[in-house]
């Protein structure tokens, strides 16, 4: 079930950075590849968290702790998401380690 909220989470997210976003350039903000992937780890996981649930405004105060966590703000988020997305092949291998770790991390549960 983590693995099928994450792909949607990644069609969802590659959707919208196209349809946003054709633009290949770097951003003067772009957050740091790792800190890259820990974001969309922690935002995957507070949306698997409540997947289920009816109460949205649980999620996105959820999705906001995370951002407020790191001190990012979501459209640097947003903007930095495009322009890792836009190579196509890194943002797969990117998807893949966060999918690894997801996966260990759920396996500690």
């Amino acid at each position: 079930m983590l693995m099928r909220a994450f792909l949607i989470l990644i069609v969802l997210c590659s959707t919208l950075v196209f349809l946003s976003s054709c633009n290949n350039d770097r951003p003067d903000d772009l957050i740091p590849e790792d800190l890259y992937l820990d974001l969309l780890i922690e935002l995957e996981m507070a949306h698997s968290f409540f997947v289920n649930s009816e109460d949205s405004l649980k999620v996105k105060e959820m999705i906001s702790g995370v951002f407020e966590h790191y001190g990012i703000t979501p459209d640097r988020f947003e903007r930095s998401h495009a322009w890792y997305d836009s190579d196509i092949d890194a943002q797969i291998l990117r998807y893949r380690r966060a999918l690894d770790r997801l996966n260990e991390e759920t396996a500690n549960f």
